[in-house]
């Protein structure tokens, strides 16, 4: 938690991997590598994470609050990522189909990976 506090993510995610590879039911690693995967804009990795510390920590409530955010975010992107391919399939020429399919897919990939800021 205070390695994200420092907005030092990917030492975040390190230190909660590391954790759980000694306590795999740790609750709160699951969170913290969770959040840091959710700030890299890893939304299903991140909704996995919190599924897996809700399971650790049934009775925390914000847990849950989090947990289904990040699942929401995972709804809403997949949902996203259908109606661009479905845009991309409406085209009469398939030849143009093709190509915007391609298209729709490098959009779901950005959105799947958004630029990081750099500092």
């Amino acid at each position: 938690q205070a390695l994200l506090g420092l907005d030092r993510c990917f030492e975040a995610v390190v230190a909660a991997e590391a954790a759980l590879a000694r306590k795999p039911d740790w609750a709160d690693a699951h969170r913290t590598r969770a959040r840091a995967l959710l700030n890299f804009g890893e939304v299903e990795g991140a909704a996995a994470g919190f599924r897996r510390a809700a399971a650790c920590a049934p009775d925390d409530l914000e847990l849950k609050d989090e947990m289904n955010a990040a699942v929401e975010l995972e709804d809403q992107l997949r949902e996203a990522r259908r109606e661009r391919m479905a845009q991309a399939d409406a085209a009469d020429d398939p030849d143009v189909a093709e190509v915007n399919r391609c298209k729709a897919a490098l959009r779901c990939m950005a959105m799947d990976h958004p630029p990081m800021a750099i500092d």
